[in-house]
């Protein structure tokens, strides 16, 4: 099976895959899939947006298959307030969805607004090695470009903004599930 980086389904859901802990170990990973029967992140995306009946299911799905490597998946669904982050170990995860205190940051490293959660690869309740902080320019700039209301632009905006996208990023998508754009 052939796995996909990042999704869209137009009027469900879309995903986007983030390295977490730099992907893990590669031996522990491939014993990982190998004798564990633990899938790929990019596989186990491809499968729930194959499967997945909605959102609900789609979160779920992402959050409860046995993973090879730890992982983020960014999601988002196509009604208003669905959407978050799912911080994946191999074996389990957490969410933090819009609308949500996050629960695991009792020390506030980490505050955003209710309306959207921005992810870089560090876990969301950890504070960012002061030679990557691209969290807390990323969350002001939102704040700043999307104020007036959320769209394709505005995200593009600070998805491409420095230090946001720099010369470590691999890939920028945009996605509306609404809409299906990307």
């Amino acid at each position: 099976m052939i796995g996909i980086l990042h999704g869209v389904y137009g009027g469900k859901f879309s995903v986007q895959l983030n390295a977490r802990d730099r992907g893990g170990s590669v031996v522990e990973n491939l014993l990982e899939e190998i004798l564990l029967g633990g899938k790929t992140p990019t596989h186990v995306m491809r499968k729930a947006m194959e499967t997945a009946k909605d959102f609900d299911h789609f979160e779920l799905f992402l959050l409860s298959e046995h993973l090879a490597n730890p992982a983020y998946f960014v999601v988002a669904g196509a009604q208003h307030g669905q959407g978050g982050i799912l911080t994946r170990s191999r074996h389990g995860g957490h969410a933090w969805r819009l609308g949500e205190p996050q629960a695991m940051d009792p020390h506030g490293l980490n505050p955003q607004p209710d309306w959207f959660r921005l992810q870089t690869n560090y876990d969301p309740w950890t504070a960012v090695p002061a030679y990557d902080n691209r969290r807390q320019p990323g969350v002001a700039n939102a704040a700043d470009f999307c104020s007036k209301g959320v769209d394709e632009d505005c995200v593009t905006k600070v998805m491409t903004a420095w230090p946001t996208k720099n010369h470590h990023t691999d890939i920028t998508s945009v996605m509306c599930p609404r809409t299906g754009f990307m």
